[in-house]
């Protein structure tokens, strides 16, 4: 699946748009239980239910300290040589004009790199774009073509975005 999520900014954390307070977030392992709040009546453009079946294990939900809200999900899945991001999504309100927060999924793709290098890959993380987007995210996350829609995001700026999310990780 190629990747279509939107970078709408890097913060520290997420960001409350109509305030611009910063607030700190948990991510954690999806639980069978979370898959009600992610339904696509509900906005969600992604079957995470079925992508749950697919990659047991791997599928993380962002929230706010002291919520049970989901900001966002990621999906990741380790390789050879890196974690590859099979689904990135923020919640449904979190996307557009009236979004509620921003920073969802720097903060989503920074905990990616902050696996990856967890997992011995040196932060690299790869995964497939939607071809209108690899400029968006070689400017807004530093990855780079790699060939075909891979991209990948390499150690500096993988250390960066963990830097900036994870500072005390």
């Amino acid at each position: 699946m190629n990747l279509d999520f939107t970078v709408d900014a890097l913060t520290h954390s997420i960001v409350l748009v109509e305030t611009a307070e910063c607030f700190e977030t948990t991510i954690s392992l999806l639980e069978t239980q979370d898959l009600k709040m992610l339904m696509k009546k509900d906005g969600w453009k992604f079957n995470w239910r079925k992508e749950y079946k697919e990659n047991d294990g791997g599928l993380y939900k962002l929230c706010v300290v002291g919520s049970v809200d989901i900001q966002g999900c990621v999906s990741l899945q380790n390789k050879a040589d890196s974690i590859y991001v099979r689904l990135l999504e923020n919640a449904p309100f979190n996307i557009g004009h009236n979004q509620l927060y921003k920073g969802v999924a720097g903060n989503l793709m920074a905990f990616a790199c902050l696996r990856s290098l967890n997992e011995g890959f040196d932060g690299v993380v790869s995964f497939d774009s939607k071809s209108n987007l690899v400029k968006h995210y070689n400017q807004t996350l530093g990855a780079v073509l790699l060939g075909g829609q891979r991209m990948a995001i390499f150690e500096n700026e993988a250390a960066m975005l963990i830097n900036r999310y994870f500072k005390n990780k």
